[in-house]
Formats: C-alpha cells, structure tokens, sequence
C-alpha cells in the first residue's frame, strides 16, 4: 500500500460483522429472478438496520421489500423468516487481519447504526476494541453516504482524504467517498 496512507475506515455490517445470507438471497433469487447484487442491496439497506436496531417491526421491514423487490408481492413471508433468522451472523475473515493493520494504519469504523447500538454489540465482539475509534451516524449528525459523515470522520481521525482507505459493501457510500478522493474499495 501507499506510504501516505494513514488510517483505514471500515464500515461495520456487511465489512467486519455479517451474516452468511446465501441461502436467503437465492430463496430470493429463484422467486424474482433478479440479481442477487440487486437483491442484497434492497435485503440490507437501511430499512434492514432500522429493522435490526428494532425502530421498525418485521412486518414493516419485510412489507416494504416486497414493494422494491420484482415480483416481491410472491415472496412468502414465513419461508423468508425462517431463511432471516437461520443466517449465522458474526465476524467476517477481514476481523483476522485487524492486528497486522494496526501495526502500520488508524483503524476506524464507520457506520449508520446507533451509539447505543454499538454498547450492546461491543460485549459479543471483543475485536471492537482494537479500533481507535467507532463513529456513529449518532456522532455525526448524519449517515453515510452524506459528505458531512465523511467529513467528520476525517475530522476525528486527523487525516486528509488522501491519507485515507475506505471500505464497504455498499456502491453508493463507496461512489460518496472516491468524489472525496479517500482511496475506497467496494
């Protein structure tokens, strides 16, 4: 990697914790034909963290991707709560790099959940502590893929955008990061 680089920003769902939701996005996949790109971009969008952090119900989770989903409206609702709850979720392998990255980068992650999101999650995944720091939308003001997230993000890092790597599993906060010119891989 480039010597000027200085710090790491890592998105925390989909990045460092995930689940193995194979099974539920070819479930998905044999009833609407769409992508499964397609597909886990509408299955883990923000209605799924609202759903997650419990500021909607299942049903509104679930009712509102049918709507994005083609031929949604086909999808069961207990088969996909059964494929949603059987999904194994934890660390993703990037977790086993973390040491060796901290030996020469700031780790950070960014993310939209909650600060009080991150308190109850911080006792089931240790490797929390090994980042020098975790910022919130909560922290922020905002959520990503909005320029003020970034910004505060590199305020509290003390970097510039060149000095800086951004990873996610979203395109669309991916796209916001590289139009700042932070170095970002999708």
């Amino acid at each position: 990697m480039n010597n000027n680089f200085k710090v790491i920003f890592f998105d925390l769902f989909g990045v460092l914790l995930g689940p193995d939701y194979s099974e539920l996005i070819n479930y998905i996949h044999s009833i609407t034909k769409e992508s499964k790109n397609n597909i886990y971009q509408k299955v883990f969008d923000e209605d799924s963290m609202l759903f997650v952090r419990g500021e909607i119900s299942f049903n509104d989770y679930f009712t509102s991707l049918q709507y994005k989903l083609d031929n949604g409206s086909s999808i069961l609702e207990e088969r996909f709560k059964y494929y949603w709850h059987n999904m194994v979720f934890g660390k993703t392998p990037v977790v086993l790099e973390l040491l060796e990255l901290k030996k020469k980068y700031k780790l950070y992650i960014i993310t939209n959940t909650t600060n009080s999101h991150i308190e109850k999650i911080k006792f089931k995944f240790k490797f929390l502590k090994q980042f020098d720091g975790i910022i919130t939308s909560d922290l922020a003001q905002s959520h990503k893929p909005d320029k003020k997230m970034f910004d505060y993000s590199l305020h509290q890092a003390k970097v510039k955008p060149s000095e800086s790597i951004f990873i996610d599993d979203s395109l669309i906060n991916v796209n916001a990061a590289n139009k700042l010119m932070i170095l970002s891989h999708h």
